[in-house]
């Protein structure tokens, strides 16, 4: 029976090939990467709020050589920051994260390609540290009739320190909703609701 790590590092990879392919992939991948998409959805969202025991978790170096399309995999990550375009600030939320962008959730939405500022405080690092980098928008929802109006963005420029930074809170957030106790299969109704093949 696969674990919760070998599930998520399934998705991982398929989501990786599947942007590499510009959203193409074979139709026996695709369905399995729809399957893996709604179980990580549900394992990242469900646990928001309980995070798995200490003992029962991965160790960190199991994660990170586990998990290797980090760059793309995004996690609902939940925080208030600042964004900075033109010498005004203004203040915006993140939806989801990834080691390359994340989802900014503001009234103010910008142009694609326009570059701003992005100041995140407490990325992993108390809340002293400020955690400040350039981002690019890559698409934007302006629409009232959109689910949810922001703009996706991609950090450029990052220093080493702040991609090992932005590595390390991925890390840390998979670590603390993945069990190593609870195989996939004993989850109670899990497999009846989503019917995945473990």
């Amino acid at each position: 029976m696969k674990s919760e790590l070998d599930l998520v590092r399934e998705f991982s990879e398929l989501n990786e090939a599947k942007v590499d392919s510009w959203g193409t992939l074979p139709v026996a991948s695709e369905k399995r990467f729809r399957e893996l998409k709604a179980y990580f959805d549900d394992l990242m969202h469900r646990r928001s709020s309980d995070r798995i025991p200490l003992a029962d978790r991965h160790e960190t170096f199991e994660v990170r050589s586990a998990v290797t399309g980090r760059w793309r995999l995004r996690i609902p990550a939940a925080m208030s920051l600042f964004l900075c375009h033109d010498d005004a600030y203004a203040p915006a939320r993140s939806v989801n994260f990834s080691r390359g962008g994340l989802f900014l959730g503001s009234d103010i939405t910008l142009r694609r390609g326009d570059r701003m500022t992005l100041y995140m405080p407490n990325l992993g690092r108390g809340y002293e540290s400020l955690f400040e980098t350039t981002v690019d928008v890559v698409w934007a929802a302006r629409d009232s009739r959109a689910t949810q109006r922001g703009m996706g963005v991609r950090f450029e420029d990052l220093q080493p320190g702040a991609a090992e930074q932005l590595d390390d809170f991925v890390v840390a957030f998979l670590r603390d909703r993945i069990s190593k106790s609870t195989p996939v299969g004993h989850r109670p109704g899990w497999l009846a609701e989503r019917r995945i093949i473990v």
